[in-house]
């Protein structure tokens, strides 16, 4: 519908997440207990929430991965077979599922004199590819989840850093699927968001690399699809 630049190679800080939910989806059991083992990543949004030996469930960890984008929960999913494997597993898939302009180096987006790197159009496939995975939406556009340690005491609150899902002048906040936002000076504002069309059967998906206000832009890309096309 619309595209600027849809192929330049950019940095995608914490869009990574999505693969890295991805390939934990595809690999572990959701009830699996993972062990915190990192709490000292530079650069990390959320410093101090996690401490080493702590333990959760996978499909608890998921859901700090991808509301409030924590770096310790990306890389100790990835410590579960390895660091290496896992990001062996991440470029597979990117390989295995056509995305030409897309390279990892960790889980976690992090990165300054190199990081992992994609396109707008690489992204919206790897959207596509991840369509049918319900819990990874479900996760993505939760609003505020209570996170408990594997133990079941309580952790901390966790609120989705995607502005738009709590945004109630926007008139399509319903229509919300999921997304995913990153940051790092390196990449700019970045973010996806994908929702259903006014047809059900299709999917809209959006995605800004390098902005200077993604959610503002987001909103105006979003906007314009619903009122420059017949539906």
């Amino acid at each position: 519908m619309f595209e600027q630049k849809p192929n330049q190679i950019l940095g995608i800080a914490s869009l990574t997440k999505l693969m890295t939910a991805a390939i934990a989806l595809e690999n572990y059991d959701l009830d699996q207990i993972v062990t915190i083992n990192n709490v000292e990543i530079q650069g990390s949004e959320n410093p101090g929430e996690f401490k080493i030996g702590e333990t959760f469930f996978v499909k608890d960890l998921l859901y700090a991965l991808l509301l409030e984008s924590n770096n310790e929960a990306a890389l100790a999913l990835s410590q579960v077979i390895g660091e290496k494997n896992f990001l062996e597993l991440m470029n597979q898939k990117a390989q295995t599922i056509g995305l030409k302009d897309t390279y990892f180096i960790n889980s976690t987006g992090l990165g300054y004199n190199a990081f992992n790197i994609s396109s707008a159009q690489d992204l919206a496939s790897l959207v596509f590819y991840l369509k049918n995975n319900a819990l990874l939406w479900q996760i993505s556009r939760t609003k505020d989840f209570e996170l408990h340690d594997s133990l079941g005491s309580f952790h901390h609150k966790m609120e989705n850093k995607n502005e738009l899902l709590a945004n109630s002048k926007v008139a399509w906040s319903e229509r919300i699927i999921g997304g995913k936002t990153g940051w790092t000076p390196q990449a700019g504002n970045c973010l996806i968001l994908v929702l259903n069309s006014p047809r059900e059967e299709n999917l809209l998906v959006g995605v800004i690399l390098d902005s200077q206000d993604r959610f503002g832009e987001m909103e105006e890309i979003i906007n314009w699809a619903f009122a420059a096309y017949k539906w």
